[in-house]
């Protein structure tokens, strides 16, 4: 590097970088080896990437995808990655020269874990590497897995929560933040940051087993998806009975009318069984809050100011001060 002898840290961590640009290919490898990332293989295809993956006695720790090649397109591919066993928790960063709304959704609707537009700064691209690196799940289990089978016999209420896979739209709280970046850093302002609590969600994890209140969580999650059925929402469990979810302001109804929708799903029993909390489960849905121009992406300043608006929400339902985990939500969830 200009001559200078750089010392790099040696990282024991493998990639497959997909694009059908053999300069884009020359680029990131080079660039990754320059960080320290020695283990990297490279695909021209996504047919040629599924070769490689099938082949593979060891997974891959992360995968770089671009979206637009000849044949099965980059989302697919994420889409059909996600498929396989060994992939399920794998990062996955999408590079790519489209930056449309959409293409971020389907993609991150697809699996993906991080999205980054060509051209890309380099020192932004390996802080985002790093990102979903450090954030890697793969090779542990989350809090609790979709069979429901809890890691202690009460985990899960005070911290975000996986409710991946079985419920359409949720996803880890990392990738919901880096998910709202893209978004935002493309200047794109079509979306709405809202938080929604449900208060009894406390009780439920006091009297039940880890497992049980995975359930419930998860029939809460399918709820709450279910009515958002059509906004194109991404939603997280963030802990303290709290869920966060950013999606399309334009389909999106009002807030009153949401929250006593919700209301009226959760007492159905398709969902989550009558019994598991003494009166039922009741709701609090917290103002829309949209970004603003001012807002640098990295600060995510909207979804901290709906967080705020659902406490001050809840102190005009219960006479009780407000909470604020807002600065917990935001220091990266060291325990993920």
């Amino acid at each position: 590097m200009n001559g200078t002898l750089v010392r790099v840290l040696k990282h024991n961590m493998k990639f497959l970088i997909v694009d059908d640009d053999p300069v884009i290919l020359d680029l990131l490898t080079e660039i990754l080896s320059g960080y320290g990332y020695e283990d990297l293989v490279t695909a021209t295809g996504a047919e040629d990437a599924l070769n490689i993956l099938h082949k593979q006695d060891a997974p891959f720790d992360c995968l770089m995808l671009d979206i637009q090649m000849p044949g099965m397109d980059g989302i697919e591919l994420c889409r059909t990655v996600r498929q396989m066993p060994d992939y399920a928790e794998t990062p996955i960063l999408m590079i790519t020269a489209m930056s449309d709304k959409p293409y971020i959704d389907y993609a991150f609707a697809a699996g993906a874990t991080d999205y980054t537009v060509k051209p890309f700064d380099v020192v932004e691209l390996m802080s985002r590497v790093r990102n979903v690196v450090r954030n890697n799940p793969h090779g542990r289990m989350g809090m609790f897995d979709p069979t429901g089978r809890g890691a202690t016999p009460k985990t899960g209420y005070d911290y975000p929560v996986p409710v991946t896979g079985s419920v359409n739209g949720f996803i880890r709280m990392t990738v919901l933040e880096n998910y709202a970046r893209s978004i935002q850093k493309q200047r794109i302002f079509a979306m709405v940051a809202f938080a929604i609590h449900i208060p009894e969600l406390k009780e439920v994890h006091e009297s039940t087993t880890s497992a049980r209140f995975a359930k419930v969580l998860t029939g809460i999650a399918r709820a709450i998806s279910e009515t958002l059925l059509g906004t194109q929402a991404f939603m997280s469990y963030i802990g303290e009975g709290k869920f966060l979810c950013i999606c399309d302001h334009t389909r999106l109804m009002e807030i009153t009318a949401l929250q006593s929708e919700l209301a009226m799903v959760l007492s159905e029993d398709e969902y989550v069984p009558s019994g598991v909390a003494e009166g039922g489960l009741s709701v609090i849905v917290g103002p829309a809050c949209v970004p603003k121009a001012f807002d640098r992406p990295k600060d995510l300043k909207f979804i901290e100011r709906a967080l705020d608006g659902l406490e001050s929400r809840e102190a005009s339902h219960v006479n009780r001060p407000a909470r604020s985990i807002a600065a917990r939500l935001f220091q990266r969830f060291s325990f993920h």
